[in-house]
């Protein structure tokens, strides 16, 4: 399960943060919250389809403990899926040796939704 529970400020994208928040509190009134598989922490909501290199080693440097899921929508050109997205900006941001070199400094560990729902990744 996809949990949207990235700490952000509502004012930047007020409907999305709304629709996000209700989803949210929807899902932990089930009881499947406590034992299906899900992140913990969420990036990306905040620069959608915006990340540079320096803001997303800072994002990752500060991450918490647990499963985050990290939204990014790297394409082959800006303005896809949305226009106002920088997807061949975050394709680029992404495959920098920086970048890959700072998550195994960092300790991350890259895992799958697969991996999560079979128990086989960090948390399950």
């Amino acid at each position: 399960m996809r949990l949207p529970c990235e700490p952000f400020h509502w004012q930047a994208r007020p409907w999305a943060s709304l629709a996000l928040r209700a989803s949210l509190g929807v899902a932990r009134l089930t009881n499947y919250y406590e034992w299906v598989g899900r992140n913990q922490h969420f990036l990306g909501f905040q620069r959608a389809g915006r990340y540079q290199l320096p803001a997303l080693l800072a994002d990752v440097r500060r991450l918490p403990a647990g499963v985050t899921e990290v939204a990014l929508h790297p394409s082959l050109a800006d303005g896809f899926p949305y226009a106002q997205y920088q997807g061949y900006q975050e394709l680029q941001t992404i495959l920098q040796d920086e970048f890959l070199s700072h998550l195994q400094q960092a300790g991350v560990t890259l895992t799958s939704w697969h991996q999560c729902a079979r128990g086989t990744g960090l948390y399950s």
